[in-house]
């Protein structure tokens, strides 16, 4: 049985050749971001909203079942 450093590293690895690089500031994002970082890992819409106020760009993501969930809430 490999050590956990082991299946650790080669979990990592598997993530860096399959998924888009995860960049350190939002100004570093493409302005039409991939579905990577727009869906959840089942396809379902998971980024909200992504438009641009002035000088800043706000990006609101939330799973639809959360969003639901939270609209039921009576305080939030």
């Amino acid at each position: 049985m490999p050590s956990i450093h082991t299946i650790k590293n080669t979990v990592q690895k598997q993530h860096r050749e399959t998924c888009s690089p995860l960049p350190r500031f939002i100004e570093q994002l493409p302005f039409l971001l991939p579905d990577d970082y727009c869906k959840t890992t089942q396809g379902e819409r998971f980024l909200l909203y992504d438009g641009r106020l002035g000088d800043v760009r706000p990006l609101v993501f939330s799973a639809y079942n959360d969003m639901i969930y939270l609209f039921q809430q009576g305080n939030w």
